[in-house]
């Protein structure tokens, strides 16, 4: 990161891919490994799967599918605003509320920024060179 604006953007697109995979039908919880460390008493801090669901998602004979669920661990809490009984639709879904990021939290994402944002330059550079080549060889 050679310029500090470019960090903005960077956080404020992790919060937001956080935000909306909390909102998929498919979300069980969080793998904390693959996230800043936030303090423990954070509301910003990320939340295992549960042992069920994670039995549920590895295949059979997956010896080793709750091997980091224990006395540290802490599952997906339940979401703040439930389905209705008795309501009819498609759209009806469980509704979680935004995650509060407090200072310290924005600070952790910016390490975590700092340490796993990676350039493409070289793909976007490969391809473009690849064209050129093609438009300046001569037919054969």
């Amino acid at each position: 990161m050679n310029d500090a604006r470019d960090m903005v953007p960077m956080v404020w697109g992790y919060i937001k891919s956080r935000e909306t995979a909390r909102r998929m039908d498919a979300y069980a919880g969080e793998v904390q490994n693959f996230h800043p460390t936030f303090s423990f008493d954070s509301a910003a801090r990320a939340y295992d799967l549960n042992l069920e669901d994670t039995n549920k998602y590895a295949k059979p004979g997956n010896i080793t599918a709750g091997i980091q669920h224990g006395s540290w661990s802490v599952p997906v809490p339940e979401p703040d605003e439930k389905i209705k009984p008795g309501h009819v639709t498609s759209s009806q879904k469980a509704k979680r509320t935004d995650l509060e990021y407090s200072t310290e939290d924005i600070k952790a994402v910016e390490e975590w920024v700092k340490r796993h944002v990676e350039t493409t330059w070289h793909c976007l550079g490969v391809s473009y060179i690849l064209h050129l080549r093609s438009v300046m060889l001569p037919a054969r």
